[in-house]
């Protein structure tokens, strides 16, 4: 494995997994904004189509393949238009017992 690798590696292991509020918080205004306005198939397009306008890209230092799906690495957003989160569950998801991907066993 050559440094810029070993560099990637030890970033990634050691990335804290988090939710991000921001396409929540994408979606939210958009559809505040522009309610009534819209049949349905239209405000998902649009709204799909702002959301891509402002959300944040990720480049990370030392990558030279690049995508992730939240602003960060193991930062992955909430998707407020197929799934309603309620405080309560956001704050489960947040003490609830982490087990690494490796730790896994079929049942």
């Amino acid at each position: 494995m050559n440094e810029r690798t070993a560099r990637l590696r030890k970033k990634s292991l050691d990335a804290v997994s988090r939710i991000s509020p921001e396409r929540a918080r994408l979606m939210t205004e958009f559809y505040a904004a522009n309610e009534g306005l819209y049949p349905a198939p239209v405000m998902r397009a649009k709204s799909f189509h702002h959301l891509c306008e402002h959300k944040t890209i990720y480049i990370g230092e030392d990558e030279i393949i690049v995508g992730q799906r939240g602003p960060a690495p193991k930062t992955v957003p909430t998707y407020p238009e197929l799934t309603c989160h309620s405080l309560q569950d956001l704050r489960i998801l947040n003490t609830r017992p982490r087990r690494a991907i490796g730790s896994m066993t079929s049942a």
